[in-house]
């Protein structure tokens, strides 16, 4: 094989593997499309592009500007969140003078100028007045969310320094309320669950000649129907079984 057939193979190779690449990300955009239409069929809560489906009890962390990494999270999977918030202040102090004007009149009476009009001799008295304004500034606002599985990222509302009196800050702190609303309730609820499959977990199984004990209680009082006793008695012993065979072998 020439030097020039080596060449045609490689390109040969490259464009496969253009091609191939090319497939796959097709295939990665559409499967990243479906899931992005999923949320907003849903009408999913939306804070600044991240995706909070109510309805799945799921979450979309979408891509970037700068990548086409995603992920999905079960709401199950929120650990806990936290409010990130930096702000300042700063303080100016402003002195002005004031000036009044004060008559001295000398001798008692009105000097005359030439014109025959009056003058005042007199002079002017300074007064200082000093004013501190303060302006409060929002530096960052932002939520992070951990998970279960060690992840966590930072939903940012405002993340350049602007007045606290501003649209954007007053905009960022509503948007912030609504989100932590929504987390301080998914968290809550996984809580729930937690106790109630940890007391599932720690409870006893149920001894199935307790059961029968207690089915022929019933039984002799007239409870239960001898056949309604003999059902449930069968199903106790099937479930009683295994046990027995375990302990003999």
């Amino acid at each position: 094989m020439g030097f020039f057939d080596n060449i045609s193979k490689k390109m040969e190779e490259n464009a496969e593997k253009r091609k191939l690449a090319k497939e796959v990300k097709q295939q990665e955009d559409a499967e990243y499309k479906k899931i992005l239409d999923t949320f907003k069929d849903n009408k999913s809560e939306k804070f600044e592009g991240y995706y909070f489906d109510t309805k799945n009890k799921r979450i979309l962390n979408p891509r970037g500007i700068l990548t086409r990494d995603y992920k999905v999270y079960d709401f199950s999977d929120v650990l806990s969140y936290k409010v990130n918030k930096t702000e300042h202040n700063d303080s100016k102090t402003q002195t002005k003078h004031k000036h009044a004007l004060t008559r001295a009149v000398v001798g008692g009476v009105l000097t005359a100028p030439v014109g025959g009009l009056g003058a005042i001799v007199g002079g002017f008295t300074g007064k200082k007045e000093t004013t501190t304004i303060t302006k409060d500034f929002l530096d960052h606002l932002g939520v992070i969310i951990s998970f279960t599985d060690g992840s966590s990222f930072e939903i940012e509302f405002v993340n350049s320094t602007v007045k606290t009196s501003s649209l954007i800050a007053r905009t960022g702190i509503d948007e912030t309320n609504r989100l932590t609303t929504l987390l301080q309730a998914i968290v809550k609820e996984n809580e729930t669950l937690n106790v109630e499959f940890s007391a599932t977990q720690s409870s006893p199984a149920a001894d199935p000649l307790d059961e029968i004990k207690k089915l022929k209680g019933l039984l002799d009082i007239g409870a239960i129907t001898q056949e309604e006793f003999d059902a449930k008695k069968t199903t106790k012993t099937k479930s009683l079984l295994p046990t027995k065979i375990l302990r003999i072998c």
